[in-house]
């Protein structure tokens, strides 16, 4: 999952060096969004704000035409999944590592 959302985020059109955006897309889906996530799992509400933020930012991205809006709202996608499924941040941790681990294989 890890690696096919990490190559959709690495396909979309951009203007910057492709390794540059590769390795950016890597860090943003498989490390930060997750990790938000775990360590948001115990407060409810701050996932829905940061989640209608992720969303919200993700969406007006993507109306003035910037590829980067697409990979915040997948960034935002992992950081629901990971507050949703980690039942504590030591095994959420955990499932991150596996996570960036297939990103950085895409």
């Amino acid at each position: 999952m890890g690696a096919w959302l990490a190559g959709l985020g690495s396909l979309i059109p951009h203007q910057r060096h492709r390794l540059f955006v590769s390795a950016a897309t890597v860090v943003l889906l498989g490390v930060v969004g997750p990790v938000v996530g775990v360590y948001a799992h115990g407060i409810p509400w701050l996932v829905y704000v940061l989640a209608f933020f992720g969303i919200f930012t993700g969406g007006m991205l993507m109306v003035f035409g910037l590829g980067l809006g697409m990979r915040a709202i997948i960034m935002t996608i992992f950081m629901v999944a990971l507050a949703d499924l980690s039942p504590d941040v030591s095994t959420g941790l955990t499932m991150v590592k596996w996570l960036a681990l297939g990103c950085a294989v895409g």
